[in-house]
């Protein structure tokens, strides 16, 4: 499986919708497999003391769902709309793990970066 960012990188005027629906339903699995797995593991636990061992992978998941939501609709996703995806994947009797400012703004700037150098720079 690639990456959603990966997939989405190939978006072409002929291709768009294709692509689009590839990335997305790469993103559900990564979702579903990935982010899942590590709520569950990091649940009942003070996931704040963790945080160096898994935000690289949080980083690059925001990086791929700001990416896809921005190709399908021209806005970024934002902290409170990823939060809101991690919400089902918690059992309602633990602290649900959130995205914190930090991770998430680490995953929103490689997109950003790149998209204005390629439009604004090039």
């Amino acid at each position: 499986m690639l990456t959603p960012t990966f997939i989405l990188n190939r978006v072409g005027k002929h291709n768009r919708e294709e692509v689009l629906e590839k990335a997305e339903k790469d993103l559900v699995t990564v979702t579903e497999q990935y982010m899942s797995r590590l709520v569950r593991e990091l649940q009942g636990t003070d996931f704040w003391k963790l945080r160096r061992a898994y935000s690289p992978g949080v980083q690059e998941y925001v990086e791929a769902a700001t990416f896809c939501k921005f190709c399908k609709t021209g806005t970024l996703l934002n902290l409170d709309e990823i939060n809101a995806t991690l919400l089902p994947l918690s059992d309602p009797s633990f602290e649900p793990l959130q995205i914190n400012v930090l991770d998430y703004l680490l995953g929103v700037m490689p997109f950003i970066l790149c998209y204005f150098n390629y439009y604004f720079v090039l």
